[in-house]
């Protein structure tokens, strides 16, 4: 099982999306995310979504940037690739 699916399980167990599993398991750890971790995580969740949909090969970067509401060229600063999103 993936670490995505294991976490999206875990947080339709206890109904709450994963952005909200994500805070909340950081939160009571104590971790709070950068400005560039938070978008970072973002990019992750739209990615992921968007390929649950639509497949990877049906899925644009720039899809994936207006899905997660950050500028085209960001998802490539966090990214070299679409390929590197799976990884």
């Amino acid at each position: 099982m993936s670490t995505l699916n294991f976490i999206n399980e875990h947080a339709q167990i206890v109904n709450i999306s994963y952005k909200e599993y994500d805070s909340n398991i950081r939160s009571r750890a104590g971790i709070e995310m950068s400005k560039r971790e938070q978008t970072r995580q973002k990019i992750l969740t739209a990615a992921w979504q968007l390929f649950e949909t639509q497949g990877y090969q049906e899925t644009s970067t720039r899809q994936i940037a207006r899905h997660a509401g950050v500028a085209d060229g960001t998802v490539f600063s966090h990214f070299d690739t679409k390929l590197a999103i799976l990884r």
